[in-house]
């Protein structure tokens, strides 16, 4: 099975560095996702909470999808990893959802 370019760099990475390297990359997303949720909660504004929410959501459709695809359980679709896979558009996402998310966090300490 021919796996798109998005998805061999991830590939690539947990061969170099074997299961001790994608638990390292699991274990990092979840701790970013922690952190959002946890932004999430302490937000100034419901519809913070709701932006958050949103990307939390959007990053846990993705990395479930891509690590589904690398393990043969889904078929590849091309999502790549977000903050890790080659993509433009999807690094470009994911730069300005986390940017929103940190305006959102600072909005809290704002009068």
């Amino acid at each position: 099975m021919m796996l798109a370019e998005a998805e061999e760099i991830d590939i690539k990475r947990i061969r170099q560095h074997g299961f001790v390297g994608a638990v390292f990359v699991l274990l990092l997303y979840f701790l970013i996702l922690t952190r959002l949720i946890q932004n999430a909660q302490t937000a100034a504004d419901i519809s913070g909470t709701f932006l958050i929410m949103g990307v939390v959501a959007v990053l846990i459709f993705q990395i479930a999808v891509n690590v589904g695809m690398v393990i043969g359980f889904m078929p590849v679709t091309g999502i790549p990893l977000p903050l890790m896979s080659y993509g433009g558009s999807s690094v470009l996402f994911s730069f300005l959802a986390l940017g929103m998310v940190m305006n959102v966090r600072m909005s809290r300490f704002v009068n």
